[in-house]
């Protein structure tokens, strides 16, 4: 029986607009390492981070990357409009939260998997089947800042930039070491692509209750709309 290496990565805290960014460091930095075949690699600077991460050079793989990060930010966006659709009012979506710290949102969890096709034999039919060989799980709470006052506070947000900063770099590193450490289980290969086993990445959909709706509605009801860029 096929085993599947599972590797779990620190969670990242972040606010709703860097989500789409920290997606990107971690996801090309996995398929780089995992890409096993001849890369052609390109060091890509971060727009919103002081880092870099590399690509693989394959143009396929990076756009559903790209596809799947976007379905992500997407479906979040879509979760906090259904919530305020269904009641809550723009004058309240405007109103500011009186509270400390960073206030958790939802958390939720992206998950990276390779895999090898195969014909399974069912009776007198056959079935194409994936067998996972490793998935990578990158745990993600999305915040908002504690005090209204912290969305105009150019010192606030940057203690808060430098943080998860600090913390992305530390997620990116694991990410390195684990890749290298554990290498037993990888398959044969026998492509010449520069990915040479297929993946999948798995994120939440809007109506995925791993959201937290009952902390989405209290994130509307307390703070300012908010932008993915």
């Amino acid at each position: 029986m096929s085993t599947c290496e599972i590797h779990s990565l620190p969670e990242l805290t972040v606010e709703s607009y860097q989500l789409r960014e920290v997606l990107r460091c971690v996801l090309h930095t996995v398929l780089f390492q995992r890409a096993l075949g001849l890369v052609r690699p390109r060091e890509v600077a971060s727009d919103l981070f002081d880092v870099s991460y590399a690509t693989c050079g394959d143009a396929s793989a990076e756009r559903l990357v790209e596809e799947r990060i976007a379905k992500c930010c997407k479906a979040f966006e879509s979760a906090v409009a259904k919530l305020a659709r269904g009641g809550v009012g723009a004058a309240s979506i405007g109103g500011g939260a009186q509270g400390q710290g960073a206030t958790p949102v939802a958390r939720f969890q992206v998950c990276m998997g390779f895999y090898q096709r195969r014909v399974k034999q069912v009776w007198f039919q056959k079935s194409e089947e994936k067998v996972y060989w490793e998935q990578w799980q990158l745990p993600l709470a999305i915040v908002r800042p504690g005090l209204q006052g912290e969305l105009t506070n150019s010192a606030a947000r940057a203690e808060r930039q430098n943080a998860l900063q600090h913390a992305l770099v530390g997620c990116m590193e694991r990410a390195l070491e684990l890749a290298d450490a554990k290498k037993d289980h990888l398959p044969p290969v026998v492509s010449s692509d520069v990915v040479c086993f297929p993946f999948d990445i798995t994120t939440p959909s809007a109506g995925d209750s791993s959201f937290g709706m009952d902390m989405l509605r209290k994130f509307v009801s307390q703070s300012p709309p908010i932008m993915l860029q």
